[in-house]
């Protein structure tokens, strides 16, 4: 039975082959037919023969020409109905290296162009234009606009119809993919000889926006009628172009042209005409459809005739058709009314395309318009209308009405800009603070204002995405093994040696087969203790560094000190014994029933003999051995070389004048124990580049550990290389693994892989409407050199589409921007300065830090002196290097002296300008008391009289090497030993500062040194000390007499008896408690108390406990040792002393960084709301400065380098510097300790 169903107009089915009826139950296509009832020319119905009563579905499978294709172009859907119309309706998702292959219905060549409207869904994607299935790029989309974007097929060759469009570096979806270009898509040819003629045909195909045009001939009959009257009605929405009577007296022949754009209405041009008889009269029509032409303003259709006519032979052809026009793609239009000339022999110069060459139609009279309405259409390629028509038979005649006509593509885009001019003229100029600049000369095809957009090429540091944001590379080393030999006992021995009775091949019960697979019939039986209990074989196990056998074995009635011995070569290396191993009268397996056999156990050669031997008491014991497995060590990982993982089209733009190129990642999981087991080269991480040609290496990671690690190429080749996106490739691989055992293996896990390059790249700086320039300020832009400039120009009320950049200067000279600073460099911080303890009398002690500069202007012309002093009269001067043109830091080291005293100690950074403009900043630093006391030389009294009163006097010389003033000493003395024992006495001895008064007092064993001298702290500081032998006692033994005596300074006490040896003070807890420097002059002396100082330092302050710290403060305009005392004390309202103990830092320090945070900032620290807090005994370690503490801690805490530096407002190579800092210093105490 017939079935009837409507289509969707939307669908816009033009064609049955757009259509598919396919039947769900048979799984068939049906045939059907399409028709078009209301006459628009869009099939609106589909009609096809059920086959019977009966529940049957069909499906309606629309067949167009829009697809997704994934990676290897197989398809995934259908999209034409999503991309076919502007209409906001969207296609499915494209993802990355998908395909959409697009069909148009007209072939294109390379003059014409493809236009889309997308929306990018992630990343920076671009889109690469391919003929179908092809391999060659014929054109890009290399970035995506909102709105229109449109590409010309420069490299197409010949003509194409289909084109896959491949998505590269993210995902987009289409609204709308269209060919622009002016095509003609429909021809009609009509007549009529009654006195009213009307011609409503619209060419099958028709759009709504279509431009037709109508060429019309009218002939009164035999052209030999006179008072002919003719009239003409533009209905339907026509307009008249062109109206003429032409031919010769008499002849009456009338030419009209008409264009329309096709609207709601389908009635074609009406003529009537009357010749008095009303016969024979004849009018002729030819309607020519057009697609693409911008219908929205028809003076976009020139129109401009040029008329020749005559009724003789030899006619010659129209010349010089006087139009002209610029337009790339616009369409030359030639009409003529011929008689027997035929316009197809009309040819024009070459370049030019044929769209259409139409014979007229006589209307069935051949007595008159032998050829009617001829029509002939081209194509020009935008330049002058061919000047010269040529007719190849010159000797038809006839006569003619050229017409010409440039039909305008819609909506192109403007052309590129022809110049930039800077404030008015060259662009070879300085900048300091702001320039005007203007793009001219680009034109619009359709009238629309242009507006310009305008880049430099700017110095900048271009990150890439983390190119392993959502994995994790896990790069390890491995082992494999070789089997050797296994023996299941189903074939027979299998080279298993049988010696007699008490060893055989049984089958009595069974672990395995020879597969390995359980069951099997048979296994090896050992029974009793006899010299026939065992069973063996040899093997060559040279080469091997070990070998693996296991077995499966069931036990019967074993007891006592019954067992059984696997033996390599004789030697014993297994046993089993009596329920060692679990329970009896079952099989146990390898899992337990396994050993590993090493060279230590026997020599491994060619002939290395393994054996089993039961030690039963009687034949009543037994045990029956299957399934033994040897295997030995395969492939193992020594100094491997693992594979590589490569990241592809890192950038998706360009760079220029590349310096350097950084690639960082974050090894998450790091593990060298199998290299340090085997003493080889410890794991890493190789990277090579690619040059443009090949990959090159460009070295190692250095990895040594969990965390953040980097490398730097230079290399030119690569530098240059990389200027181009699709050459910034890169990859990754492990080196140097080693596998020694199942717990000893290299392995490194990184992800987080960034790239970083240091160029300029193309920057846009801002825009502007034709005529008015823009103002470019600068004052935020560094100095630097050669910065071109570029601009391309938009019609934004048209096409919506970009046109070619236009690029100022191909090579130098070019803009140079140089700033002229307000108020010269300012010194923004200086790093902080731990506690200083100048405790190194054999040298300087080198105090290092960092000053921080901010400048307007080239960073190159500021220098940076430094210096530090005390708060009395010592100075020393510090050496900075070079400020870093990009970060503004430098590194400074000041040599302090060992005498330098203690207390408050301030540095003063200045930095100034090639104008001489400086500026000053102050940072606090403590140097801690320090009492060093060396002895020159021991005392040695030579041979002596026993009984005599020798007054023997030894001078040694007491040498200050400390920053405290000495006025006192105490000589902690012991009685002179013997070799066999005997004792002279501390009385015997005295000492004295004064030589003469040196017998005045006898030594004891505390003694105060009579008569001191001071020693003041300085170079030379030094006194002798006399020490006088008054009598020796009597008898004494010949022999050497020694004691070691003590001097006590402060608390430093050193031996008498070693020269120049410094000695740490030794006290116990006890002794400590009876001296009056206790805890507060060590606290101040040394920085410590004297719990920490007896054994429990880093213990953290309780009360640094519950104590947060906002980050917010580390952005004020104070140093991070200001902010954080000046939080503590106004916002905490914490006493001086009290901070100290929180941060573990000298309350005097704690006093002026308090100090000058109130000079700089009166107000209290403000805190807003969701600020990040820390706790305050991240502080406590005072081996960091304060900022080196939180930057360590928050890496700690697992944040990356970005997020911190957003955190403190810092930028993120300064992080990198402070956490390499705080990771040097760190290890550097560990390793001391």
């Amino acid at each position: 039975m017939p079935v009837f169903t409507d289509i969707p107009e939307d669908w816009n089915i033009l064609s049955p082959s757009s259509l598919d009826l396919y039947w769900v139950e048979r799984g068939i296509s049906v045939p059907f037919t399409l028709y078009d009832l209301n006459g628009n020319g869009i099939f609106d119905t589909l009609a096809w023969i059920a086959p019977h009563l009966s529940t049957q579905t069909f499906e309606i499978i629309v067949i167009t020409n829009a697809k997704h294709l994934d990676e290897n172009r197989n398809l995934i859907s259908n999209i034409f109905s999503e991309v076919r119309i502007l209409d906001d309706v969207w296609s499915e998702t494209i993802q990355d290296t998908h395909h959409v292959r697009v069909t148009f219905e007209v072939p294109l060549d390379k003059s014409k162009d493809i236009t889309l409207y997308p929306r990018i869904i992630s990343g920076a994607p671009s889109i690469e234009v391919y003929e179908v299935g092809g391999t060659e790029l014929i054109a890009e989309f290399t970035s995506l606009e909102v709105g229109r974007n449109t590409v010309f097929l420069t490299d197409l060759i010949g003509t194409q119809d289909t084109f896959d469009l491949k998505i590269k570096g993210g995902a987009v979806e289409f609204d709308y993919i269209v060919d622009p270009s002016i095509f003609l898509v429909g021809n009609s040819i009509a007549s009529g000889g009654a006195e009213t003629s009307v011609f409503p045909q619209i060419p099958p195909g028709s759009q709504l926006n279509d431009l037709m045009i109508a060429t019309c001939v009218y002939d009164p009959n035999n052209g030999l009628d006179s008072g002919v009257s003719w009239t003409e009605e533009a209905a339907g929405g026509w307009t008249l172009l062109y109206s003429e009577e032409i031919g010769g007296p008499g002849r009456d022949r009338h030419t009209s042209i008409f264009w329309k754009v096709h609207g709601n209405s389908e009635v074609g041009p009406e003529f009537a005409h009357n010749n008095g008889n009303n016969n024979a009269d004849a009018t002729s029509c030819q309607i020519h459809t057009f697609r693409n032409v911008n219908s929205n303003d028809p003076f976009d259709v020139i129109f401009n005739p040029d008329n020749h006519h005559d009724s003789g032979v030899n006619n010659p052809a129209p010349t010089n058709p006087s139009i002209i026009t610029n337009t790339p793609g616009a369409l030359v239009f030639l009409f003529a009314h011929v008689t027997h000339d035929d316009i197809s022999e009309w040819v024009a110069p070459t370049d030019y395309t044929l769209q259409g060459n139409f014979a007229g139609q006589n209307n069935g009279n051949n007595n008159f318009m032998q050829q009617g309405v001829s029509t002939r259409i081209i194509f020009s390629p935008g330049t002058e209308i061919p000047t010269s028509w040529q007719n190849i038979n010159d000797n038809d005649r006839g006569e003619w009405v050229v017409a010409t006509l440039a039909l305008k593509p819609a909506d192109l885009p403007p052309s590129p800009p022809s110049d930039l001019v800077c404030g008015g003229g060259s662009c070879d100029i300085t900048v300091d603070a702001s320039v005007d600049i203007e793009g001219i000369g680009s034109i619009d095809p359709d009238g629309d204002p242009v507006t310009y957009f305008i880049e430099a090429n700017l110095l900048s540091s271009i990150i890439s995405t983390d190119q392993e944001s959502s994995t994790q590379q896990i790069i390890g080393s491995s082992s494999s093994t070789i089997p050797i030999h296994f023996a299941g006992f189903e074939s027979g021995a299998q080279g298993w040696s049988d010696p007699g009775a008490d060893s055989d091949l049984s089958g009595v019960r069974s672990s395995v087969d020879d597969s390995n697979i359980l069951g099997g019939t048979q296994s090896w039986h050992l029974q009793d203790n006899s010299a026939t209990s065992i069973t063996e074989q040899s093997f060559d196990f040279t080469g091997y560094p070990s070998v693996d056998v296991s077995w499966n074995a069931f036990y019967t009635s074993i007891e006592g000190t019954e067992r059984l011995d696997f033996k390599c070569d004789g030697t014993t290396i297994w046993s089993y014994e009596a329920n060692s191993l679990g329970t009896e009268n079952q099989w146990l397996d390898f899992t337990s029933q396994s050993v590993t056999i090493t060279p230590v156990n026997c020599v491994f050669d060619n002939s290395v003999v393994l054996s089993f031997e039961s030690e039963f008491s009687g034949n009543g014991d037994h045990v029956y051995i299957d399934g033994i497995n040897i295997e030995g060590p395969g492939f193992i990982d020594v100094e491997s070389t693992k594979p590589f993982t490569t990241y592809n089209d890192i950038f998706s733009s360009s760079t220029t004048s590349i310096s350097e190129i950084q690639i960082d990642v974050d090894v998450s999981s790091y593990s060298d124990l199998g290299s340090t087991s085997y003493a080889n080269n410890l794991p890493d991480l190789e990277v090579e580049m690619w040059d443009g040609s090949s990959f090159v290496s460009i070295g190692t990671m250095s990895v040594t550990g969990v965390g953040g690690f980097s490398i730097v190429t230079s290399n030119p080749g690569i530098l240059t290389a990389w200027e181009t996106p699709s050459n910034t490739n890169l990859r990754i691989r492990g080196i140097n693994f080693d596998y020694f055992d199942v717990g000893n293996f290299d392995q490194i896990d990184y992800t987080n892989v960034f790239v970083s390059i240091n160029g300029k790249q193309w920057t846009p700086i801002g825009s502007h409407p034709e005529g008015f320039p823009f103002t470019w300020d600068t004052p935020s832009i560094p100095d630097q050199e050669n910065v071109n400039l570029r601009a391309r120009a938009i019609d934004s009320t048209g096409s919506n589409t970009y046109s070619d950049y236009f690029t100022k200067n191909p090579t130098s000279p070019f803009l140079e921007i140089s700033h002229v600073p307000a108020g010269g460099p300012n010194v923004d911080s200086i790093s902080e300065i731990p506690d200083q303890l100048l405790d190194d009398p054999s040298g300087l002690n080198s105090v290092p830090f960092e000053v921080t500069v901010l400048y307007q202007g080239n960073l190159n012309q500021v220098s940076v002196t430094a210096e530090v002093t005390d708060s009395i009269t010592t100075t020393r001067i510090a050496v900075c290097g070079t400020v870093n043109s990009i970060t503004g830091i430098t590194s400074c080291t000041v040599d302090m002296r060992f005498f330098d005293p203690p207390g408050a100690w301030q540095v003063s950074a200045t930095a100034t300008d090639d104008g001489g403009q400086s500026n000053t900043l102050l940072s606090p630093f403590t140097v801690l008391e320090y009492t060093e006391l060396i002895i020159d030389t021991g005392v040695n009294f030579g041979q002596v009289l026993p009984g005599t009163f020798p007054n023997n006097d030894q001078a040694t010389t007491l040498i200050n090497f400390g920053n405290m003033l000495i006025n006192s000493a105490t000589i902690t003395a012991s009685d002179l030993v013997g070799q066999d024992g005997t004792l002279i006495f501390t009385s015997n001895f005295a000492a004295n500062m004064d030589a003469d008064a040196c017998l005045s007092l006898d030594l004891t064993d505390d003694y105060t040194i009579p008569n001191f001298t001071p020693l003041p702290p300085g170079i030379n500081s030094q006194g002798n000390l006399h020490i006088c032998l008054k009598s020796v006692p009597s008898p004494l033994p010949i022999q050497s007499y020694v004691a070691s005596w003590e001097i006590i300074v402060a608390l430093a006490a050193l031996s008498i008896a070693r020269k120049k040896r410094r000695k740490k003070r030794k006290a116990s807890k006890e002794e400590l408690l009876d001296d009056y420097f206790l805890d507060e002059k060590l606290k101040i002396r040394y920085g410590v108390g004297l719990d920490e100082l007896l054994g429990n330092a880093g213990v953290i302050s309780k009360s640094a406990e519950g104590i947060k710290i906002p980050l917010g403060i580390f952005n004020q305009k104070v140093s991070p040792a200001e902010a954080l005392c000046k939080y503590l004390k106004e916002n905490k309202e914490f006493k001086f002393s009290e901070i100290a103990e929180i941060i573990n830092r000298d309350q005097r320090t704690v006093a002026l960084n308090y100090r000058n945070a109130v000079k700089k900032k009166k107000e209290k620290m403000k805190i807003v709301k969701g600020e990040l807090f820390i706790s305050a005994k991240v502080f406590a370690d005072r081996r960091l400065s304060v900022l080196e503490s939180v930057v360590d801690h928050l890496k700690n805490k697992g944040l990356k380098n970005s997020e911190i530096a957003e955190i403190l407002n810092k930028d993120s190579k300064n992080i990198w510097t402070l956490h390499s800092r705080a990771k040097k210093k760190l290890a550097k105490l560990n390793k001391n300790v």
